[in-house]
């Protein structure tokens, strides 16, 4: 496969791949398959009561019962910051969800932001720190940001 970069993004590619210490190709190459696997990614969350998920270890938690929803990465906003769209299943297939579904379903993480924390596949703990509903093409889904809880 072979592509061209039009040449004004030509100094900005090379210093973002000399950053990293890799070659321009070698970026790019990550780039690409980066974007593809967060694709065709979920990632299994739980939600736990903030005080539940600061107490003790979430992990036993998460091993005991099924994920509460599941999320699709957006973009990773920061290091200790990532944008996702919670996912819900339907018949089968994941939707996303709307801001107007969670409030009719009077869901307690979304009417209560501050009283819950989301506990991702693996342990990590995560708060909300703000939620949007977004169109990016595929009609209107909530998009969250969630920031990484320090240990």
């Amino acid at each position: 496969m072979q592509f061209r970069i039009p040449r004004a993004y030509g100094p900005r590619l090379k210093a973002a791949a000399e950053g990293v210490g890799i070659s321009a190709t070698a970026w790019v190459r990550q780039l690409i398959i980066r974007q593809l696997d967060r694709d065709n990614t979920t990632v299994q969350a739980w939600t736990l009561p903030a005080g539940v998920a600061k107490r003790h270890a979430p992990v036993r938690e998460i091993q005991t019962h099924p994920p509460d929803l599941f999320l699709s990465p957006v973009e990773q906003t920061a290091p200790t910051e990532r944008t996702f769209r919670p996912l819900q299943r339907i018949e089968g297939t994941m939707k996303p969800w709307s801001m107007g579904a969670l409030r009719a379903h009077d869901v307690a993480w979304f009417t209560n932001p501050q009283g819950y924390r989301f506990v991702l596949a693996g342990g990590s703990v995560w708060g909300l720190v703000v939620a949007l509903e977004m169109d990016r093409g595929d009609g209107p889904a909530l998009e969250m940001t969630l920031e990484l809880e320090r240990a």
